[in-house]
This record gives C-alpha cells, structure tokens and sequence, in this order.
C-alpha cells in the first residue's frame, strides 16, 4: 500500500507506521533542517512536473516500487538532491545519515524515509550507497533501515 509523502501525523506523538500515541521507534538521533525551496539549479519545489532526466525516471520509480507515492515528482526530486547534497556535505558516516533520515521523518514514515535515502543515493550519488548501506545495516531493527537495506539489494 502506497503512502502519500505528505501525510504527517504531528502533535499526536504518533508516528505514521505505529498508529498508537507515545509509541515511536526512532531510527536515527539528532537532527538537522532538510526543508523545501530551491535548488542549486534554480529549480523549485512543489511544481508539479514530469522526470527530466534519466536518474530522474529511476529515482521515481526506485520510489513506486518500494511503495512510495509521489504525487508531486518534481517535488520529491528536489528532495532527493537536497537529501544527497546534504549527505556529501557531511561527515559520511551513520550519524550524518541517521541525522538526515531524523529530520525526514519529520515529513514522511519511518518506511518512506529509508526507501527515499536509498532510492536517492541509487539515482543520483552512488558513491554514497556504501555509506547509506552501512547506516541501513546499522538500522536494521527499525523500518527506516529495513527499507533502506530492501532498496540497496
């Protein structure tokens, strides 16, 4: 069953995948702002648009066959390329990607971040797939690394 990426459960302390208050299984600690806005090229967020590029195309679909809706692809493209800028930009190791995958679950279940992470990592910044694979294995316990872990195999 396919999620929408929007869907925020906030100020029940519930998280999408539980359902139950106070229950929540963090997959990461720390925290670090991954908001929307612009991209480096000038490209913004929330426009509805078709993929434009190949690793575009395999990102999208990295993203529905992992049971990831995205019903505002361009959006989630943006996402994507803040989501591995912000990566490269940090120490690689699991606590930059478990600080990142944090703050994404602000937006999205613990599920769809770990597929997101991956899936990003896969389309546009393979060098970051042997980090993010090691923060999956790390994470395995969690539905956050399970997903991450399915979508690196």
């Amino acid at each position: 069953m396919s999620r929408d990426v929007g869907t925020v459960v906030s100020g029940t302390g519930r998280t999408p995948d539980s359902g139950r208050e106070g229950e929540h299984h963090d997959c990461s600690q720390g925290g670090s702002a991954v908001d929307g806005g612009v991209r480096p090229d000038g490209r913004r967020s929330g426009g509805v648009g078709r993929p434009d590029t190949q690793a575009d195309a395999s990102y999208l679909h990295l993203l529905d066959q992992n049971g990831v809706a995205s019903p505002d692809p361009e959006a989630m493209v943006v996402w994507a390329h803040e989501l591995v800028d912000q990566l490269s930009a940090s120490p690689q190791d699991d606590a930059s990607v478990a600080s990142i995958v944090n703050t994404g679950e602000q937006r999205v279940s613990q599920h769809d971040m770990g597929v997101i992470i991956a899936a990003a990592v896969l389309a546009y910044r393979p060098s970051l797939v042997p980090v993010v694979g090691r923060w999956a294995d790390s994470a395995a316990g969690f539905p956050c690394g399970s997903a991450a872990q399915a979508v690196l195999r």
